[in-house]
């Protein structure tokens, strides 16, 4: 005959269930913290060395002029700042790089371009990012100028659009994560008060546009002068409004065609200005180093540069001694503020500084001197 249980061995069977699932769980969760640790640790060693990468690939970019090149990216959003980038919560500076890109790259591929900007002298490359679901639309553009905006453009062909006025209310959105409008507004014309209506539900966060403004007509390169303007917008709802946040003042000089190519590529306005900042500040570098030059050779005893008593401004002994005297070195730096901003109307007088140091710099080259840069 077969023993009853008793309550006691009901209890026992009870109570080691209890304590097996507590085991259990308590095991599994050990295994899980370990796991997730694992997983978070990977991941941050991950992104860590995928940043260090970039900073080898945007040292290497800022280097080389006139590069187009398409990087494979890893399976994870690439954020950009004005100065620095970051791969999830890792983080790199971007150094003297003077990079125009979305706010965030998130692709199987980056599509990069780069143009040096030289007022005449070079100051710096400038790296314009992208990458193929990002698409373009140009408004208005002539042939020739759409030769050269094809130029500065990154490798491919099939993330920008050349279109007239008429065909701009008939473009379908194609589901891209960000879509830029860059409109010729010369000779007074306004920006569309609306968006293309296949537009009208994307989210406002993935819609920018920048206008060109100006008068004349733009032929070649060398058109884009602080003359022109730029002016940012963004989609709210159906329209746009401009694009002010952070900004001081409501629009831009053209300060050569490099920068107009970075207004198309920059994410917002405030990007576009953060940069264009560092790149005058750069300049303001670059224009001080130069002018250091000039006084190390006018005080050369190869060339005997002696100051005239009856012109400070003039000297006497080797011919070259008038070159050096040059002073657009310094006025150049002198019309840059400490944060970066030009002075107050005085984007043309850049450019008439610009127009001097060139004709000298030929001149001491016909003169066999030292070239001012």
């Amino acid at each position: 005959m077969f023993k009853k249980k008793g309550k006691k061995g009901v209890v026992e069977v009870q109570f080691n269930w209890i304590f097996v699932m507590i085991a259990g769980g308590l095991i599994l969760f050990f295994f899980t913290t370990i796991i997730s640790g694992q997983k978070a640790t990977s991941e941050k060693k991950l992104n860590t060395d995928l940043v260090n990468q970039f900073e080898l690939i945007f040292a290497g970019q800022g280097v080389a002029t006139g590069t187009k090149n398409q990087i494979d990216l890893p399976p994870v959003p690439l954020q950009f700042g004005c100065s620095d980038y970051a791969i999830g919560e890792q983080a790199k500076t971007l150094g003297n790089a003077v990079v125009f890109s979305p706010a965030v790259i998130d692709s199987k591929k980056m599509l990069t371009s780069t143009l040096a900007w030289q007022v005449p002298f070079k100051v710096s490359n400038f790296v314009y990012l992208t990458a193929p679901n990002v698409k373009y639309y140009f408004v208005d553009f002539s042939p020739d100028i759409q030769q050269i905006i094809t130029g500065g453009m990154p490798l491919g062909d099939e993330y920008y659009q050349f279109l007239n006025r008429i065909d701009y209310e008939d473009i379908v959105y194609e589901r891209n994560p960000t879509v830029k409008f860059i409109f010729n507004m010369f000779g007074g014309a306004d920006i569309p008060t609306r968006l293309p209506e296949s537009f009208f539900d994307v989210s406002d966060e993935q819609v920018r546009a920048v206008a060109l403004e100006g008068e004349g007509y733009l032929a070649t390169s060398s058109d884009f002068t602080p003359t022109l303007r730029l002016k940012f917008y963004k989609k709210e709802g159906t329209g746009w409004v401009p694009d002010t946040e952070g900004l001081q003042g409501d629009a831009f000089s053209v300060l050569k065609f490099e920068t107009f190519l970075g207004a198309v590529f920059a994410g917002n306005a405030e990007l576009f200005q953060c940069n264009m900042r560092r790149a005058l500040l750069r300049l303001k570098y670059v224009a001080n180093v130069y002018d250091q030059k000039l006084n190390l050779l006018v005080g050369n005893q190869k060339y005997n540069c002696i100051l005239s008593t009856d012109d400070d401004d003039a000297t006497i002994g080797d011919p070259c001694c008038e070159i050096f005297q040059t002073t657009e070195f310094s006025e150049m730096s002198g019309l840059i503020q400490p944060n970066g901003m030009l002075e107050a109307n005085r984007d043309l007088e850049l450019t008439r500084l610009e127009t001097l140091l060139q004709g000298k710099n030929e001149n001491a080259m016909r003169g066999s001197c030292p070239t001012l840069y």
